[in-house]
């Protein structure tokens, strides 16, 4: 275990090294180009119609989470932004496709990356930043959505703004509050689960769960994450699943921009 930890830290250590976005040598392999930096990391040159060659800069503020996904600006606007901020980036890409990415990418020619870079840091200036937490199916092409008040999601096409997403100011908050979210659904399990553990006929079991949602929607009302989350604790044979799994629906904490 102390090798591979090791091993994990000088690899962390290499990531972590300053690059000169400014320094490097363009090598050809095939078809594609590279550019390679003085510290040895090599990154594929991308081309855009309007603004021409660009390369994909890394995310060196994520300290949340493990290698390789501290690499990504996804879920991370703040990281995007204090990136750009630093010089280190000139503009922020976020398509939505299947799944909504969002990268900081460095033009290079400098020309084009300088007035790109001035107009992000304008455009950003005056924003604020928060944390949120995303819920959804880890499967669904919808994505995760913003936790509102109340256990609820946030969709796109509330065009009425009735729900506006929990914004919390630390990310230890956002951690706290899932937490307690989670424990609450455990505590309704775990009353569910202790009734129905002689309870061999399954339907006998079905009308006792939806006793247990009937009560959650009693107190927390109809739709909720939390509803979702508990359910998802029960396995197909309507008992518990090992050690409160969830299977079906999870949580994301990101940064989110307030203004």
């Amino acid at each position: 275990m102390k090798s591979i930890s090791i091993k994990k830290s000088i690899m962390n250590n290499k990531y972590m090294e300053e690059i000169n976005m400014d320094k490097f040598e363009i090598k050809v392999e095939g078809e594609k180009e590279f550019a390679v930096f003085t510290n040895g990391d090599k990154k594929l040159i991308h081309n855009d119609d309007k603004y021409g060659k660009f390369i994909y800069v890394d995310n060196k503020l994520n300290t949340d989470d493990e290698e390789p996904f501290n690499r990504f600006f996804t879920g991370r606007i703040k990281d995007a932004v204090e990136t750009i901020r630093n010089g280190d980036g000139d503009c922020i890409q976020a398509n939505k496709m299947l799944v909504k990415t969002v990268h900081v990418i460095h033009f290079l020619d400098r020309e084009i990356g300088e007035k790109l870079h001035q107009k992000s840091i304008e455009g950003w200036k005056d924003s604020n930043f928060g944390w949120i937490i995303t819920c959804g199916n880890k499967t669904s092409f919808g994505g995760y959505h913003p936790l509102a008040d109340g256990y609820v999601l946030c969709f796109p096409f509330d065009f009425d703004n009735k729900t506006k997403p929990l914004v919390f100011t630390e990310r230890e908050e956002a951690v706290k509050y899932i937490e307690k979210m989670i424990s609450t659904a455990k505590e309704y399990v775990a009353e569910y689960v202790s009734k129905v553990k002689s309870i061999k006929d399954i339907k006998d079991r079905e009308e006792l769960c939806i006793d247990m949602i009937n009560r959650m929607e009693n107190d927390f009302g109809k739709s909720t994450m939390l509803e979702l989350f508990a359910l998802d604790m029960v396995d197909d044979n309507m008992m518990l699943k090992n050690n409160y799994e969830l299977d079906k629906y999870g949580y994301k904490i990101e940064q989110y921009c307030i203004v």
